[in-house]
Formats: structure tokens, sequence, C-alpha cells
């Protein structure tokens, strides 16, 4: 019978989409609070433009910002001043939501 096997890799493959949707909505929500933490800064400054990779890689070095952006270390130093991650770190260090849908009864 593989009704069991079936409905079990069902489950876990609809989990894993729902943890990945959940992920995704509360990353860009830290992206749009950390664009609006920068809106005031020159347009081409390291700060706004270390907004958008905080999100894949929110654990960096200044030295990594200064290669990324092609900015002087003092630019990309100023840039990490800007930003503490926590929260984004947070966001990826949490435990998945258990029972997020009802089980299936196929």
């Amino acid at each position: 019978r593989w009704d069991g096997c079936i409905d079990f890799f069902t489950q876990a493959a609809m989990s894993a989409c729902d943890e990945s949707m959940a992920l995704a909505a509360q990353q860009a929500a830290l992206r749009d609070d950390r664009n609006r933490r920068v809106a005031d800064r020159r347009a081409d400054s390291a700060s706004r433009k270390l907004v958008a990779a905080l999100i894949g890689t929110p654990v960096f070095i200044v030295n990594q910002v200064k290669r990324l952006l092609g900015v002087s270390f003092p630019a990309a130093n100023n840039a990490v001043a800007d930003f503490v991650a926590h929260e984004a770190i947070a966001v990826l260090d949490q435990a998945p939501e258990q029972d997020r849908r009802p089980s299936l009864k196929l």
C-alpha cells in the first residue's frame, strides 16, 4: 500500500512550500523596513545598495561588502554600521511552524 507513503511525502512537500513562502514574506518585510531606514541616504550610497544583499546574505564581513558593492573599505564599513542583521538571522533561525496544514486524508 502506497497510500501512507504518498500522504507522508505530500504533506512534507506542502509543509516545505508553506515554510518557504512564510520565510520569503518575512524577508521581504525586513527588506522593506531596511529600505525605509536608509531612505534619507544618497541613492548611490553603499547603505542603500547593501539592502538588497542582506536578504540573501545576512552575515558578512566588511571586506565582502567592499567587494560585493565595489566600494571603498570606509564606505563598506559605514554601510555595515547602518545594519545589524539580527532580525534577518532570527527569521532564518526560527523553527518551522507545526501543523500549518490539516492532515490529508487520501
